[in-house]
């Protein structure tokens, strides 16, 4: 087990160097992988909200109306669908990424137990969401993933009879089953989001977003507060030498760790206008 994780150590931080001569250390996308799921999260909600507004519960209905917003509502109804789909499919690739890296950098004892244990639900919220999402499409591609994943249930035998056998014709099928799992792809997620807020509770300072890179919010005070460490340093350092200056300063005061009134206006971040 160590190999292991000292092998994709060495390949995560291979790929941070990488990453970071691309983007900069604070755009850098493997550092904020846990954000750029809750991001990736977001996009899937807006975009599934407006689907379900067009979607039509039904044998035949739930094809035809998944239809009708790729061809003829292609313009806005396509954009959305595709959104939902790839947005869909990157999470997934997130946060496999995000797992194999908390796994690599060993963030899984003493106060990083927390976010582990809760995260491991979301695997399973996140797996539920995908299969659901595949069976309302109900085409060639979703009677498969319904066969082989009812299959695996019978296999464990949680069912008192099988249950494949239902999902090889669709006439054995109605529209409340699709109606069912339109419920169960909405509740799930639901729940999911519940999970994710815990996860995210025992995180000093947890980001739910990816760092903004626009001139407009570079100097903004909300967005310095999710700028990595390095960064922040970074440009106090180029503001004229005021850091140095401002650590000398709280060493020589007298009344504690905090800088004179003076001292602190050299060093705060300015707001948006």
């Amino acid at each position: 087990m160590k190999w292991l994780k000292s092998g994709l150590r060495a390949l995560f931080l291979r790929l941070e160097q990488v990453c970071e001569k691309f983007f900069g250390p604070g755009l850098n996308p493997l550092v904020h992988l846990g954000s750029l799921g809750w991001f990736l999260f977001w996009i899937v909600t807006v975009t599934g909200i407006y689907i379900y507004v067009f979607f039509d519960t039904g044998v035949t209905q739930a094809y035809a109306s998944l239809e009708y917003l790729s061809r003829e509502q292609w313009y806005l109804g396509g954009i959305m669908r595709s959104l939902h789909r790839y947005a869909s499919d990157a999470m997934v690739v997130v946060v496999m990424l995000h797992l194999l890296r908390e796994f690599a950098m060993d963030r899984m004892r003493g106060n990083r137990w927390f976010p582990w244990v809760t995260g491991v639900p979301l695997l399973w919220f996140l797996y539920a969401c995908g299969i659901t999402g595949y069976w309302l499409v109900w085409d060639q591609l979703a009677q498969y993933v319904a066969i082989s994943t009812t299959e695996w249930l019978d296999s464990i035998g949680i069912f008192a009879e099988p249950i494949a056998r239902n999902f090889l014709d669709s006439s054995h099928l109605a529209g409340r089953f699709f109606t069912l799992m339109a419920y169960i792809h909405i509740a799930v997620p639901l729940i999911m989001l519940l999970f994710m807020w815990v996860h995210i509770q025992r995180h000093a300072h947890a980001r739910v977003n990816p760092p903004c890179s626009s001139r407009c919010c570079r100097g903004c005070r909300r967005c310095a507060r999710r700028r990595p460490l390095w960064s922040t340093s970074k440009t106090a350092m180029a503001a004229g030498g005021v850091l140095p200056t401002v650590r000398s300063a709280q060493s020589r005061w007298s009344g504690g760790p905090t800088a004179p009134s003076s001292t602190r206006k050299l060093v705060s971040t300015p707001t948006c206008a």
